[in-house]
């Protein structure tokens, strides 16, 4: 069987046929290629890079917020002291000694002697005590001292009567400390502002009492006799 036809010698024809194969072959081979090849190593590194694939291990971890550092704060500006008002030192001072009174204070009366004659001149003694637990603000001055000579019921004799001005002495009274006063009696009587004529106190029962502040003592018993003849 001829597989020639034409004029033309049989090795060109021959020539021909194996050209078509080869180039059918060619084809082949690149359609196979790009059917499993999975295309070139350039267009799958360009694939990879528009849609990259996520491992697990490289999901992306939010980094650590970082707190802003406080910045140091100044203390605030103190204050400047003002000074006080006048006067009102003991009201600021919660710890300031109170007044004395009666309610820790006692006043006692005394005489060197319980028996006198008249025409003796009796030696009067004036206490004034702080039996509290802490001091407290008094005026010791003779302003606010006061002796008295009661007798029958009758106001004899006293320290302010003929003595009005006698001054001031603002003290602080210690717990415990008896502050003592003494003063000589002529044994004459007397009335407010010296008024009027004083006279000799006659023999008779009578009674001392002293005065400080506002706080008055007991009263302390006392005799004045007859002179002997």
């Amino acid at each position: 069987m001829k597989l020639t036809v034409g004029p033309l010698p049989p090795v060109v024809y021959w020539r021909r046929r194996g050209l078509v194969a080869a180039v059918i072959l060619v084809l082949l081979v690149t359609l196979t290629t790009c059917a499993f090849g999975g295309g070139s190593p350039k267009a799958q590194q360009a694939a990879d890079t528009v849609h990259p694939k996520a491992s697990p291990s490289a999901v992306a971890k939010p980094s650590p917020t970082v707190a802003p550092t406080p910045s140091p704060s100044l203390p605030p500006a103190s204050p400047s002291p003002s000074a006080p008002a006048v006067g009102a030192a003991a009201t600021a001072n919660p710890s300031a000694p109170g007044a004395c009174t009666a309610a820790v204070v006692q006043v006692t009366a005394a005489l060197d002697a319980t028996k006198w004659t008249v025409g003796s001149s009796p030696r009067l003694k004036l206490t004034v005590i702080n039996h509290g637990t802490t001091a407290c603000q008094g005026d010791l001055g003779a302003t606010q001292r006061e002796f008295r000579v009661m007798g029958g019921g009758s106001w004899l004799w006293s320290s302010s009567d003929c003595q009005p001005d006698r001054g001031t002495q603002p003290a602080l009274l210690q717990p415990g400390k008896a502050y003592a006063f003494t003063l000589t009696w002529s044994g004459l009587s007397s009335s407010r502002n010296c008024a009027g004529q004083r006279t000799r106190v006659g023999p008779g029962q009578y009674q001392l009492v002293t005065l400080w502040s506002t706080i008055l003592s007991q009263p302390a018993p006392f005799t004045i006799a007859a002179k002997k003849s």
